[in-house]
């Protein structure tokens, strides 16, 4: 599990009011709750080789509508142990809500491919079952 002081989407994550950052006893540890079902967070980071990289990208893109059907057509998303395409992920334990940002590595340098995205109930339930 990655640590959500060392992620891009830290800024995002604090000042979304649905999440409420807690610091633990003395400050050595940090829990992450997702408010309206009190679930905890857990911080990700995933990387994957370019082709599966794009297949992250277009789920990441798609309209609600359209993700079951893009999910279905993709078929299995494989991660690799380091790749040139890295999507930090924060996500409930429930599935019920996720945060995510996709990043290419390029010239030494992490480069945001897109911004970043939520998904809240069905369709973080949908981008858990497709990446995780």
């Amino acid at each position: 599990m990655a640590s959500l002081k060392n992620m891009a989407i830290a800024e995002t994550i604090a000042n979304d009011s649905r999440i409420q950052i807690k610091k633990g006893f003395l400050g050595l540890s940090t829990s992450i709750i997702y408010t309206p079902t009190q679930s905890k967070m857990k911080c990700l980071l995933l990387d994957y080789a370019p082709a599966e990289g794009e297949k992250v990208e277009r789920l990441l893109k798609a309209n609600e509508s359209q993700l079951k059907s893009l999910i279905d057509s993709i078929g299995e998303i494989k991660r690799q142990g380091m790749g040139n395409v890295r999507l930090e992920l924060c996500i409930t334990e429930d599935h019920s809500f996720a945060i995510a940002q996709l990043f290419r590595f390029v010239d030494f340098k992490q480069i945001e491919i897109d911004e970043v995205k939520c998904f809240e109930g069905e369709n973080a339930k949908l981008i858990a079952s497709a990446i995780l």
